[in-house]
């Protein structure tokens, strides 16, 4: 089953609000990897790994993070593609395990 992802909430582990998924990036085989998410008004989008949050009962997406950790992660790109050197970064960043 897929999951639409966009214009689902972000929450953290609260359930107080991050932003809102505005797209969603995927890798070859077609599975979600980066959300890209709207973290408010005038403020710029920033990226969030698909792998570490689950969809709750009310719709919402819940990542282990606060919203303080994603405005401080690498801002999306205005045109939301990902980079070689911009994933490093957010794995990084995110201190995600580097699948490839």
């Amino acid at each position: 089953m897929t999951m639409q992802y966009r214009g689902h909430e972000v929450v953290d582990p609260n359930h107080k609000l991050v932003g809102t998924i505005n797209d969603v990036l995927y890798d070859a085989e077609g599975q979600p990897t980066w959300a890209v998410v709207d973290v408010g008004l005038l403020r710029a989008s920033h990226y969030v790994p698909v792998s570490v949050g689950y969809t709750a009962d009310d719709g919402s997406f819940v990542i282990p993070f606060d919203k303080r950790v994603v405005t401080s992660a690498p801002k999306a790109d205005r045109s939301h593609t990902m980079n070689p050197s911009t994933e490093s970064e957010l794995i990084s960043y995110y201190e995600l395990q580097d699948a490839r």
